[in-house]
This record gives C-alpha cells, structure tokens and sequence, in this order.
C-alpha cells in the first residue's frame, strides 16, 4: 500500500488546472480526413521531389498532412486493411505500386475505388511511374476527385 503525503487534497475542490480562453472556443472536426499513403521504395525514406509530389496530392485531398502516415511497405512487415483500421482509423488508403493490403483481395485493380470496412482505398501506378509519367498523375487525380468528391 502506498501512503500518501497529504490525502485531503484528493477531496479539495481546489482547481487543478486552467484552461487558456482560447481553448473553450469550438473545433469543428467535419471535413477532416485521415489518410494513410502506403508505398514501396528501395529507401527507407522517400526521395524529395517523391515528398513534395505527395504533399501536394494530400493537400489537394484536402487531408491535413499532420493526419496523414506514410508507410513504405517493404521497411514494415503485415501492412493488411486491418491493421491499418486498427492502429490510424483512417478514412482513406492510397497504395501507390504493387502492395497487397488485403487478403481478401488477390490484387486490387488499378485507379479503381474500393470501400472495404468503411474505408476508401484506391490502388495506383507506384511514385516511380507517377514521377515520370504526367497521364498516369493526371488519371489517378481524376479518380481521386470523384472517389473524395472533391
């Protein structure tokens, strides 16, 4: 048993904390989206200009880069939808090259939409192919609008 130093100020009603007036204004959280971008790359870390082409995809998803997870598939063993559910609760899942996130699904077809568990997900060309070819970029935006509705 531990003994506590001053036990009656577990039943004071002293206040604990304040709280900054800016804080008691209301945060909307309609409109947010939490996306997880799943690739395959050699490095562990992408490549700049790969970056940068991200981040301008997940803005104009209109998802907030700091709700966004980048995952490279081949530094992270058993990336499946359900551990992704589980651990980031997204809302969306871009697979960017050939990676497998599901078992029920052999291979998802190209820049097609898929709802799986409440999930968005698309499959696409992989950064590589994105990099160097502006149609694939412009095909898989086209796709992401209307899956986003934006």
């Amino acid at each position: 048993m531990l003994e506590l130093l001053s036990p009656n100020l577990l039943f004071s009603k002293q206040k604990v904390f304040h709280l900054d007036v800016s804080v008691n204004k209301t945060v909307s959280t309609s409109g947010q989206r939490k996306a997880v971008v799943v690739y395959s790359q050699p490095e562990e870390t992408l490549p700049a200009a790969m970056k940068e082409m991200l981040d301008k995809l997940i803005q104009a998803c209109q998802f907030k880069p700091e709700e966004t997870v980048y995952l490279n598939a081949r530094f992270i063993p058993d990336i499946t939808l359900g551990n992704l559910q589980n651990e980031y609760k997204p809302d969306v899942v871009l697979v960017f090259g050939e990676v497998s996130i599901s078992r029920n699904l052999s291979k998802l077809k190209k820049n097609f939409p898929y709802e799986l568990s409440g999930v968005k997900i698309i499959n696409t060309d992989s950064l590589d192919t994105l990099m160097k070819n502006g149609e694939a970029k412009k095909m898989l935006w086209i796709v992401l609008k209307k899956m986003l509705e934006i």
